[in-house]
């Protein structure tokens, strides 16, 4: 039988040398952990609006099943704007599915909720820095509920995971190598192979992480509802396709859509060879919006955006959306936000600028830029007309002053009014 590493505390220079892609680990104590139940609960309420950014064959936002039976609607299983204790909500859910077994699942959590995001944000910095940002975003998902196990059942993901207990107990079990020889990814019913496995429980306050490598499935406790927020990092088969999609900006599942680099290549090719060929209005427009975007100056000015954009939502993408853009007056007064880092890059004669996952061209010069994050930079709060007089000019200080708005919606600057 495997017994299970503990770390009574989190050190991350230990975690990273002895666990990290190597085998499980139960931590006790997080310290100052990412997660807090209010903002979870809170996160969780805004599933129930409809996701415009997914993709439409994409995993829904929120989930629910009771017993093993998928709900069509989640959305009166999800939290209520203003629950903010778990234990309220356990026993709502609980009348909701008539003391019957349930789960929820929401994914994208850090997407809905900017102080949610920040925190998780804020505590994996410590993680990125000893191993590098990962080559795609992470993933957040909330589970609640009393299910046997979770509705997959046992199955290994691409995703090393930290796993946060909230609320109530959990049991993860583990299998080293994958526990069956039929030829199916998941499986619900695994009685037969308990012996070759192994677990442990895990109480409010308490992380366990798992590497990508290791099969396995989770299990409330008991019949009292638990919560747990996962985050898996991606380590195991991350396409370089993920990537060439994002510099593209194109749907590559529409072969005729105008991002599609096979559509349109191998039409160019059949032209070649099969002349005379009239090629269609919609693919010749396709084939020019390609190239467009392939030039050297448009790759790298995306490619850049991009990078701002990565680096800025520190691992957790989507981020969460901008706030209202606020009008900005000269007496009014602003202050960097702690942990929101101002990035900024040159490139192709296009000044970009960024911070906390966004990013947008500006009309400033890469001088005025330099010059507002450097007075930035030392976190003391300043009245926007002093900032505005950085820029020369009418029309450098308009771009200025959009620019403070930006940062302002991506909450990278707090606003304070006169």
């Amino acid at each position: 039988m495997h017994e299970i590493d503990t770390l009574p505390r989190l050190d991350w220079d230990r975690f990273v040398d002895t666990h990290w892609d190597r085998r499980p680990v139960h931590i006790r104590d997080c310290g100052r952990g990412p997660f807090l139940s209010a903002d979870a609960l809170r996160a969780a309420a805004r599933a129930a609006k409809p996701d415009a950014d997914a993709d439409a064959g994409s995993t829904p936002q929120a989930q629910f099943t009771v017993e093993r039976a998928q709900q069509a609607d989640p959305r009166a299983a999800l939290p209520r704007a203003g629950e903010r204790r778990l234990d309220a909500y356990a026993r709502r859910l609980s009348a909701l599915a008539d003391g019957r077994r349930h789960a929820l699942i929401v994914n994208r959590l850090h997407s809905l909720d900017a102080r949610l995001w920040r925190r998780e944000r804020d505590w994996f910095a410590a993680l990125w820095r000893r191993t590098g940002l990962p080559s795609g975003s992470a993933i957040t998902t909330l589970f609640h509920g009393n299910y046997e196990h979770s509705p997959i059942g046992v199955h290994k993901d691409r995703f090393a995971t930290f796993m946060f207990v909230l609320a109530g107990r959990k049991r993860m079990r583990f299998w080293p190598q994958c526990p069956w020889r039929e030829p199916v990814s998941t499986l619900l019913d695994y009685s037969a192979h308990l012996p070759s496995s192994f677990a442990v429980e895990l109480g409010p306050g308490e992380a366990l992480y798992w590497p990508a490598s290791y099969y396995h499935v989770g299990e409330t406790v008991g019949t009292q509802p638990a919560t747990s927020v996962n985050v898996g990092i991606p380590r195991e088969e991350q396409h370089r396709g993920y990537d060439l999609d994002d510099l593209l900006a194109g749907d590559a599942s529409q072969p005729d859509a105008p991002g599609s680099l096979s559509a349109c290549t191998t039409l160019e090719l059949d032209a070649a060879r099969t002349a005379p060929l009239t090629m269609p209005d919609g693919w010749r427009e396709a084939l020019a919006e390609l190239r467009h975007r392939c030039a050297p100056r448009a790759m790298t000015g995306r490619a850049a955006c991009i990078s701002l954009s990565r680096y800025g939502a520190g691992g957790f993408e989507p981020v969460p959306a901008a706030a209202p853009r606020p009008s900005l007056r000269a007496g009014d007064h602003v202050s960097p936000v702690p942990g929101a880092e101002l990035l900024w890059s040159a490139v192709a004669g296009t000044v970009l600028v960024g911070a906390n996952g966004h990013a947008a061209e500006t009309g400033l010069d890469a001088a005025t830029v330099s010059r507002l994050i450097d007075a930035l930079q030392d976190g003391r709060t300043r009245r926007a007309g002093a900032l505005l007089a950085l820029a020369d000019g009418t029309p450098a200080r308009r771009a200025l002053l959009a620019l403070l708005c930006d940062l302002v919606a991506w909450r990278a600057l707090r606003l304070r009014r006169g």
